[in-house]
């Protein structure tokens, strides 16, 4: 998976979360249709980035950070998720946002060092 495909899945699944966390605050269904209205897009384009299939332009992108009063990097996974305590994966931490885009600067053979490293330590852990 490419760095481009990993910000997709983050992208989609942030705008999807916040679409339907909408849904829940107004009790009303808020539907790609109206969402994209209100920002300027088409629903098929909305619905190919909440499905994964293609990347908004940034302007897009601010304008659903705007609608949903979020903020840019939240929607592009480099802050916590107001839904993060349901998501598990999702960064939740500024200090787990950083080491991720460290460790996507990092070559195979650093990633692999680094992975290493922590199943070294995870078993001094479990040792102790």
């Amino acid at each position: 998976m490419t760095d481009k495909d990993k910000l997709q899945d983050i992208i989609s699944e942030r705008l999807r979360s916040e679409r339907e966390s909408m849904r829940q605050k107004t009790k009303n269904k808020v539907t790609q249709a109206e969402v994209a209205r209100a920002v300027g897009l088409s629903r098929s384009h909305l619905a190919a980035a909440e499905s994964g299939h293609t990347l908004l332009s940034l302007e897009a992108l601010i304008q659903l950070a705007g609608f949903y009063n979020v903020s840019l990097d939240s929607l592009v996974g480099l802050t916590p998720s107001r839904q993060s305590d349901h998501h598990p994966m999702v960064v939740q931490t500024a200090e787990e946002a950083a080491f991720l885009r460290a460790l996507r600067a990092m070559n195979e053979t650093e990633r692999q060092s680094l992975t290493a490293f922590f199943a070294r330590l995870l078993q001094q852990v479990k040792a102790a």
